[in-house]
């Protein structure tokens, strides 16, 4: 789940075993060099080398520590293109011409496109070397929009979503439309999830006749009050699979049973929206006790294209703040709001002015359901 109220730590599932194969998936993406432990030298060329299939990428890190709900690592060290070998398109080289500054560094090969990662291998810069420049976060503007003058509705921004926000792993999604909201009628809702899924360059079909549900192995949108945590305005759950490799290994002692972790893949993603939230559905902006329903799409969206960092709330040109409150909301570059934009106190994750939620605890956390996937 993906915060618009109060942010939490990561809730995870307990892991359920399962004994099927893997073989009907497209394999997890694996390492093959620099070997796990391997050493270069600083401030040189170096060229990682991996197996799979699909848009492949290295990350690069200072720390193993796991940063989002697919299994990857940062990418304070940088982020690594790939390109296929010729004569082995499995096969993909990726290059970082910098090379890297002295000291541990941590690397993980993985598809962003279907949130599938491999395992983590350690590799060590001896001598000395520049460090690679992090990524810039979003800058913080000094005032938000003017919004539309009274009497005149904001129209439906087309605008692709700035590469400054975020990108896109062009993941697929299917409007689930077997429960409403009242506040938000059917067609409005369809409209605001295909633009927003457009805008993050995403791959909107159905709408289908069902309410999305974990399990199913459908990737559906839509509202579903068994799925939003409470005290929540909506939650994304991604449903991963944990690979592990099993060996029997026997020697004079004995023998014994080794796993080793073979990667892991995003297998299913569903979004549910709260339905009894006094929901500002548009083209007029929030009032006061209403909570922006593009907003939060968007926000949601922005999770689903593989975007699971957040901006600090505040007044900040993004959607993906870690909450939002009534009145407040983010459409594009050019018409947003937040409470901090008027040197106020930010109001996200405050629904006291809200009677339904009022009782409800302030918090919201991204739930993420592991599975243990046995590979023999």
């Amino acid at each position: 789940m993906l915060p618009f109220l109060r942010v939490s730590a990561a809730a995870f599932a307990a892991a359920a075993m399962l004994a099927a194969p893997a073989a009907a998936q497209a394999p997890v993406p694996t390492p093959v060099a620099p070997a796990d432990g391997a050493t270069v030298q600083a401030g040189t060329p170096v060229t990682f080398t991996a197996r799979g299939q699909g848009a492949l990428v290295v990350r690069v890190a200072r720390s193993p520590a796991v940063v989002d709900a697919c299994g990857a690592i940062a990418e304070d060290g940088g982020r690594l293109d790939g390109t296929p070998t010729a004569a082995d398109p499995s096969l993909v080289q990726f290059t970082a011409p910098a090379g890297l500054a002295a000291g541990e560094w941590f690397w993980q090969v993985g598809n962003p496109a279907d949130c599938s990662v491999g395992p983590i291998r350690r590799i060590a810069a001896e001598g000395s070397g520049e460090v690679p420049t992090t990524p810039a976060a979003p800058g913080k503007p000094a005032v938000s929009p003017t919004p539309a003058p009274a009497g005149t509705l904001p129209k439906l921004s087309r605008t692709p979503i700035p590469s400054r926000i975020g990108t896109s792993n062009h993941g697929l999604l299917v409007l689930a439309l077997g429960e409403g909201s009242p506040s938000v009628s059917r067609s409005r809702f369809v409209e605001l999830v295909r633009n927003s899924a457009r805008r993050w360059r995403l791959d909107a079909r159905g709408p289908v006749k069902r309410v999305p549900r974990l399990g199913d192995a459908h990737n559906d949108v839509g509202f579903a009050a068994r799925l939003v945590s409470r005290g929540a305005l909506g939650t994304t759950t991604l449903l991963r699979q944990n690979y592990v490799r099993v060996r029997r290994v026997c020697a004079a002692s004995g023998c014994r049973t080794m796993r080793t972790p073979a990667g892991s893949r995003v297998v299913e993603r569903d979004l549910a929206l709260l339905p009894d939230v006094p929901w500002a559905q548009g083209p007029a902006h929030p009032s006061s006790d209403e909570y922006d329903l593009e907003t939060v799409v968007l926000h949601e969206l922005g999770h689903w294209a593989g975007n699971l960092r957040h901006t600090p709330v505040g007044c900040h040109d993004t959607p993906m703040v870690k909450g939002l409150g009534p009145g407040e909301w983010w459409r594009s570059p050019l018409d947003w709001h937040y409470d901090a934009c008027d040197g106020g106190r930010a109001r996200a994750a405050s629904a006291l002015d809200v009677p339904s939620l009022a009782a409800l605890p302030l918090r919201i956390t991204e739930r993420v359901v592991e599975q243990t996937v046995v590979v023999r």
